[in-house]
Order: C-alpha cells, then sequence, then structure tokens
C-alpha cells in the first residue's frame, strides 16, 4: 500500500528535531523502504524520528524509525526492527 498522510502526526519539535507519530496497516517491509514517506518530503528532515506503530490488524511491529536522508526528493529511514517495544502487562 501507500503512505497515508492521514495517519501521519507530528508531536513535536522543530527543524531538525521533529517527533512524528505514524500508523498504518502497512507491513514493515514496505514502510521502512526508501521513498515510502515522499510525501513528506518538504517535511522531515534528517535525524528527525517518527514513532510508528505497521501491520494494525495483521502483524504488528511498533518503535521507531530515524530520517537517514532526504535529498529534497526522496525520503529514507532506518530499517525497521520488529517488535523493538514489545508491550507487556503482568498484573
Amino acid at each position: 500500500m501507500a503512505f497515508d498522510a492521514t495517519n501521519m502526526s507530528l508531536i513535536g519539535g522543530s527543524g531538525a528535531g521533529k517527533l512524528w507519530m505514524y500508523q498504518t496497516t502497512d507491513a514493515a517491509a514496505g514502510v521502512d523502504t526508501a521513498g515510502y514517506f515522499n510525501d513528506y518530503v518538504s517535511d522531515l528532515n534528517v535525524h528527525d524520528v517518527i514513532l510508528f506503530a505497521v501491520g494494525i490488524g495483521g502483524t504488528l511491529s511498533r518503535g521507531l524509525v530515524v530520517v537517514v536522508s532526504n535529498d529534497g526528493t526522496t525520503v529514507d529511514v532506518s530499517d525497521i526492527d520488529a517488535n523493538v517495544w514489545d508491550v507487556t502487562d503482568s498484573d
């Protein structure tokens, strides 16, 4: 599937220090592909952090990626490490 801007929210920060939240039903392998975030090429800067929840409704992964390059045409983010933050509740 494709990037859906309605699922991307700026949490805070400015310049090259923004924190974003993104959630999608897309699989992790698609989201961390170079060019996935191109619709936000003018908003995302190198070193911006994107908290994510991907694969909603399927194989859920959550964690963060960092914008590693943005040449004004293509945005590339770091690789997603599936289930970076395992959530448990043992009470």
